[in-house]
């Protein structure tokens, strides 16, 4: 059946919209009620399909006073941490050998956990060879070279303080092809982090500092 609109009904309509758009700009109906009092002559609780139908049932009593139901808090997803293993074989340049590995378990990474460390022999304008800065070490939490690799897999988690240091990982001393000890370190050159390897018969100063594990 097909309802028809008369001018009475209009008028009706015309003022009922004419109240509540009153109502939404003096500020006593939330202009998102508002928009639902539009839906709403739409919606299938008016028992109408289109405005005009609505017209012509002479403008059924809509109830646009309750408020709207608030929307749900979408809550942001979960970070998954980032577990390094520490406990697996470093990896080994070709022709190298690895001397000594001291395993860390499973390193959930967070900046704040680990620190650069200098033994007091690098401080003050001071050098210390390594052979005694490594034995010096031995008790002291260093990582090794399995963080070194993560951390040029992930360059974005390297901090920019790191930058005019070497950073060495005294946990994974290598043997040469030649036969000589050495450590790797990270460090940055042209543009990039990189990595290589200094002979433990040199000097260790103020800017080589060991990466270790935070005091807990």
């Amino acid at each position: 059946m097909t309802h028809v609109a008369d001018e009475t009904k209009l008028s009706k309509f015309f003022r009922f919209l004419h109240g509540v758009s009153e109502r939404a700009l003096k500020g006593s109906l939330d202009i998102e009620q508002f928009v639902a009092v539009a839906q709403v002559l739409l919606d299938k609780n008016t028992r109408t399909k289109n405005l005009l139908e609505y017209v012509a049932k002479g403008c059924p009593k809509v109830d646009y006073t309750q408020p709207l139901p608030k929307a749900k808090k979408v809550r942001p997803a979960k970070t998954l941490a980032i577990v390094i293993n520490l406990d697996a074989d470093p990896s080994t340049p070709d022709g190298w050998k690895v001397e000594s590995h001291t395993k860390g378990g499973h390193f959930t990474f967070d900046p704040s956990q680990v620190v650069l460390q200098l033994d007091s022999g690098q401080q003050n304008g001071k050098s210390i060879k390594g052979t005694e800065l490594r034995s010096k070490l031995k008790d002291v939490p260093v990582m090794n070279a399995n963080m070194l690799d993560w951390y040029l897999a992930n360059p974005q988690h390297i901090s920019e303080e790191w930058k005019g240091k070497y950073v060495f990982f005294w946990g994974t001393i290598y043997r040469r092809r030649s036969g000589s000890l050495c450590v790797r370190y990270l460090d940055w050159r042209d543009g990039r982090w990189r990595w290589s390897d200094r002979w433990l018969g040199r000097g260790w100063d103020s800017d080589d500092p060991a990466l270790v594990r935070a005091s807990a």
